[in-house]
């Protein structure tokens, strides 16, 4: 955690380049932005990051409700919403310079993570769909509680056969948010939006990332977290003394993570 959140800036800025293929005159800036944001974060976020991580400790060391594992999900949503408010400007900043070439060049790149996705969740197979989801929900649950036993996984199993969801919804709420971005990002490239105008374009852009405005959709996540608090409830009930206290040295570890980077200050 410590090496990649110190170098987030550089993660990001590589990871922007995919999909937009900055220019040599757009490189400093963004790498201030970001350098920015990154400072921002560490000195209003992490602090509330581990305050977080200690009440969740303290919460997981009995069985909890899935109310309760629902109430450390809506904490985290609430900085997910203040991280996207705050990249909003950086938005904002940098959409004007952006060429009519560049913005081919992220449309091409939305299409291939799309193929990638596709061929993730929308396998046609739905033993190989289902295997690849049970993988990484098993892969998630190790990262945190170490080796899981045969009733555990068979517990995750149950839970993606009953489970709401939909990668068809899913996808098609991926599409129209690429095509949003590319709409508001189009039109002030084109001089349609400006100003205030496009600032308050992409700040509700940003808000409807974690508050879709589509009641059947806002609904269709919240079923979504509703059972995955669930599945987490049950499966923390089942954990042994042994895994119950690889998951307690596992989150003192990244609270113990969190107060170092806490301590560090950028230059």
């Amino acid at each position: 955690m410590k090496l990649t959140y110190n170098n987030a800036p550089d993660l990001l800025y590589w990871w922007l380049d995919g999909y937009v293929d900055f220019s040599a005159k757009q490189k400093p800036l963004i790498k201030q932005e970001l350098n920015q944001l990154q400072q921002w974060h560490r000195h209003n976020e992490l602090p509330k990051y581990a305050e977080l991580m200690q009440n969740t400790a303290n919460l997981m060391q009995r069985d909890v409700t899935p109310q309760q594992v629902c109430s450390v999900f809506d904490s985290a949503k609430t900085h997910i919403e203040q991280l996207n408010l705050e990249i909003a400007p950086i938005i904002e900043s940098i959409a004007p310079d952006l060429s009519v070439k560049q913005l081919a060049h992220i449309e091409k790149k939305f299409g291939v993570d799309n193929e990638k996705w596709r061929d993730k969740w929308m396998d046609e197979n739905l033993d190989k769909r289902e295997k690849k989801r049970l993988d990484d929900a098993i892969d998630r649950a190790e990262s945190f509680y170490g080796s899981i036993n045969s009733d555990q996984k068979e517990l995750l199993l149950k839970s993606i056969q009953t489970s709401s969801f939909k990668p068809e919804v899913s996808y098609q709420r991926r599409l129209e948010k690429q095509q949003a971005i590319m709409l508001i990002l189009r039109g002030i490239e084109q001089g349609r939006l400006s100003g205030t105008q496009a600032n308050s374009k992409i700040q509700s852009f940003m808000h409807e990332m974690t508050e879709p405005e589509d009641p059947e959709y806002s609904a269709y996540i919240d079923q979504l977290a509703t059972e995955s608090c669930q599945t987490i409830a049950s499966l923390h009930k089942s954990a042994t003394p042994k895994q119950r206290k690889t998951l307690q040295e596992n989150l003192k570890g990244y609270l113990n993570d969190l107060n170092v980077l806490m301590s560090l200050q950028q230059p």
